[in-house]
């Protein structure tokens, strides 16, 4: 996958175009602990973040975010982490893809590889009990030098290693679980100046679990809504929709052996709802917009 990371300095990006120079996804700065120079935090949200959200989302590209991180104390880092994920659900169900933790400032490299690898759990768990799915930034000197990556086994990294444009090749092995390569910089249509630029080895809005809220569309080749269910009319078809159920009481719903969602309003290509079809459908048959 095809993808850029971008922050404040790309804000008011033509993302239509963005869209047609084959980018896929974008992990997009929603925060920071506090000033480069500054001794202690004051985080604070990078003013593109919600406009490159929305912008991005709704041509179809999809969504992760990142936090730069300047905590240095387990207290600081957990401050970080909730004002990110504050941030973050600002944009509901737009971020598909990972919330990173970015960590590069120059004032991590005063303390040792395993000090440094515990912050970032401890930022990383609290991402992931928030719901997300929690991510490492870091670039070939960090992993060797300042952070203890076999601490962070299980995390995925989006990992930065900077080669000549059109000259990528294969993924780098330098650490395990690498699922986000920044390669280097480039200019795309819809972007002014040079942007970051990204290979993704995993969908990750296809992995995750859909939550209410998502728009979906069922697949071409779905017949029934579930096992031995009724059969998908060719007017469902081709349309997005709403979920608006995951449980019932707390409980999955399952049919004919399949977990299955509630499909609400149809949402048309204005992003306009425009009724409510209130069918239980298997997850097997959708795919998220």
């Amino acid at each position: 996958m095809k993808g850029i990371d971008i922050s404040v300095y790309q804000m008011g990006a033509d993302w239509k175009k963005v869209k047609n120079s084959g980018i896929e996804f974008a992990m997009i700065k929603a925060s920071q602990g506090g000033g480069i120079k500054d001794k202690g935090i004051a985080p604070f949200e990078d003013r593109g973040f919600a406009g490159s959200v929305a912008g991005a989302s709704s041509v179809g590209i999809k969504c992760g975010a990142y936090h730069f991180m300047t905590g240095t104390t387990r207290d600081e880092v957990l401050e970080e982490a909730e004002f990110f994920i504050k941030t973050v659900k600002k944009a509901g169900s737009s971020i598909v893809f990972p919330c990173a933790a970015d960590m590069e400032d120059e004032r991590y490299t005063r303390f040792d590889r395993e000090y440094n690898a515990s912050l970032l759990k401890i930022f990383c768990g609290a991402v992931y009990d928030a719901g997300y799915i929690p991510m490492v930034y870091t670039n070939r000197a960090f992993s060797v030098h300042f952070i203890n990556m076999k601490m962070l086994k299980g995390y995925d990294v989006w990992f930065a290693l900077y080669r000549k444009s059109g000259d990528k090749g294969p993924v780098p092995q330098d650490v395990s679980d690498i699922t986000v390569w920044q390669w280097g910089t480039e200019k795309i249509d819809g972007i002014k100046g040079n942007v970051d630029m990204n290979i993704g080895y995993k969908d990750y809005a296809r992995l995750r679990p859909i939550r209410i809220g998502d728009i979906v569309t069922l697949k071409k080749d779905a017949i029934f809504y579930y096992p031995g269910g009724p059969k998908i009319p060719d007017w469902v078809k081709g349309k997005n929709y709403g979920v608006a159920k995951t449980q019932v009481s707390g409980k999955d719903i399952v049919k004919g052996g399949e977990k299955c969602v509630l499909l609400g309003e149809y949402i048309d290509e204005n992003g306009n709802a425009q009724g409510n079809i209130m069918t239980w459908t298997a997850v097997s048959n959708l795919e998220t917009i």
